[in-house]
């Protein structure tokens, strides 16, 4: 019974390794290279300067896509109530934040870029020539799904 359990458990495992690759999920770092390049190269198409990652950028989204896996929908707002901007503040980081875009998608980094990049409100965001620095991040969920956040602040 015991070596059922254990076969069991590990044909479980590699399942969801399996699902976690088929979406995408398997290399994050992958992914948000992917989406990284789209963005820099909307915004040089645009005479635009490319954007700098910041890690205390990176940490504040990073954060909120665990989060927003946690409650199972998109919300600008932490657990506390924290807009973008206070988040910010409580990592030491004092740039003004121009805003922050949101997605739940299960597509991988490029096509969820290229999603904002196809909509005003979050293109805005995004090509915002006053746009220096940004964090970029997701937290992929066991379903497929993947739930994406990335701020952009100005130097």
């Amino acid at each position: 019974m015991k070596r059922r359990t254990v076969l069991g458990l590990a044909a479980t495992g590699l399942a969801a390794a399996a699902l976690n690759l088929r979406f995408g999920q398997g290399d994050t770092g992958h992914n948000i290279a992917q989406a990284h390049r789209v963005l820099d190269s909307a915004r040089a198409h645009e005479g635009l300067h490319t954007l700098t990652s910041r890690p205390v950028l990176d940490a504040m989204v990073s954060a909120q896509t665990d989060f927003m896996q946690s409650i199972k929908r998109t919300t600008h707002l932490d657990a506390g109530g924290n807009t973008p901007e206070k988040r910010a503040l409580q990592l030491g980081y004092t740039r003004q934040i121009l805003g922050e875009t949101l997605a739940e998608t299960y597509g991988p980094g490029d096509e969820t870029m290229a999603y904002w990049l196809t909509h005003t409100a979050t293109r805005s965001v995004l090509m915002d020539p006053k746009a220096r620095e940004f964090g970029l991040a997701m937290t992929p969920d066991v379903d497929g799904r993947m739930w994406w956040a990335a701020v952009v602040a100005v130097l």
